[in-house]
């Protein structure tokens, strides 16, 4: 029988078991990089305008200032310099650091939430499809081992372009998720670099200000 791409359901069927896994889990890709687009979309990463401005306030002690800046910001970074800039929090510079740690960490986390399942995808993926393939090809030749000699070269072709589409199934799977794997990861990775530099240049100001402050207090003293 003829096989015709523009058929998924009856790809899905011949396929077996195993393709309509491989096709559950390229939803499940497409899905989650439709999320994580959303999510990194309102999450405004990418944006650093703010960054500047905010910068500037906290070395000018002005944390009202930087907290009206950041304020309007959905950005993770901003969500760590409003920490440093609140003067509520009278820390030690190893408290700060570690509060700014576990912050950024959980920011982090939710960005990155569903990335291993797409790293597992990308390498079970192409497995599952020689799975598939394999088990197709034992059917196949079942099928002419049960024809007792009589081959009808037609049903084997048949049978092993069945199997195949296993194999193709898994390796578009992979392709798929590596793709999303890699834009993702591209992206969280630029966030954390530009998050490094702005805790390290927010924190040489705070604690640059907060000693100027207790010289002086000394020096009234």
């Amino acid at each position: 029988m003829e096989l015709s791409l523009s058929q998924p359901l009856d790809l899905a069927v011949r396929g077996g078991p195993v393709l309509v896994i491989l096709i559950l889990m390229s939803l499940f890709v497409v899905t989650v990089a439709l999320v994580k687009l959303w999510q990194f979309r309102a999450s405004e990463i990418g944006r650093s305008d703010f960054i500047p401005p905010a910068l500037r306030a906290l070395e000018e002690g002005t944390p009202a200032d930087a907290h009206r800046i950041l304020d309007s910001v959905r950005n993770p970074i901003a969500r760590i310099l409003e920490t440093i800039a609140d003067q509520k929090k009278d820390w030690a510079q190893d408290r700060l650091e570690e509060e700014i740690d576990r912050r950024a960490r959980n920011e982090l986390a939710s960005l990155r939430r569903w990335l291993r399942t797409l790293e597992l995808f990308s390498t079970i993926a192409p497995l599952l499809g020689l799975l598939g393939t394999v088990l197709g090809m034992i059917d196949a030749f079942g099928e002419l081992q049960s024809a007792s000699g009589r081959v009808e070269p037609g049903l084997l072709a048949g049978g092993i372009a069945t199997a195949l589409l296993t194999t193709a199934g898994g390796l578009v799977v992979a392709i798929l998720a590596s793709i999303t794997l890699a834009w993702l990861e591209a992206r969280i990775e630029a966030l954390v670099i530009t998050m490094e530099d702005t805790i390290t240049r927010a924190l040489h100001h705070h604690f640059e200000l907060s000693l100027a402050r207790r010289d002086h207090a000394a020096t009234i003293i």
